[in-house]
């Protein structure tokens, strides 16, 4: 009897060491988590959107055939033709652009040099 106690005792005792072993091994790593009060998104650089803008309206090409969604836009302005890009067209088209962040930020998102995360 005595023996079959110091047996189970002994199992016992190795599941147990089995255990504590298996915890401190298999521990994760704690990550930090931001706190809910920073902001994080992303922007774009207006300027160099403006330009890429009327670029692709004044001299389509490869390199701005990304903003190409943009002028397909049903709200887009439209440049009249026989008409050139001056300043109250330009404010026509700033003021779309700042009713469609999020569209020129999803599509130029892989632009690094004018979309940023912050």
């Amino acid at each position: 009897m005595k023996t079959n106690f110091k047996i189970i005792a002994l199992v016992v005792g190795m599941f147990l060491i089995n255990i504590t072993i298996n915890a401190q091994v298999n521990s994760e790593k704690k990550t930090t988590v931001l706190p809910s009060d920073v902001s994080s998104g992303f922007t774009y650089d207006f300027d160099k959107t403006i330009s890429l803008i009327t670029e692709r309206i004044t001299n389509p090409a490869k390199s701005n055939a990304d903003v190409q969604v943009f002028l397909d836009q049903p709200d887009f302005p439209v440049l009249a033709k026989g008409k050139t890009i001056d300043a109250a067209y330009k404010d026509e088209l700033r003021k779309w652009m700042e009713k469609n962040p999020t569209l020129i930020i999803n599509t130029l998102k892989p632009r690094k040099d004018i979309v940023t995360q912050y």
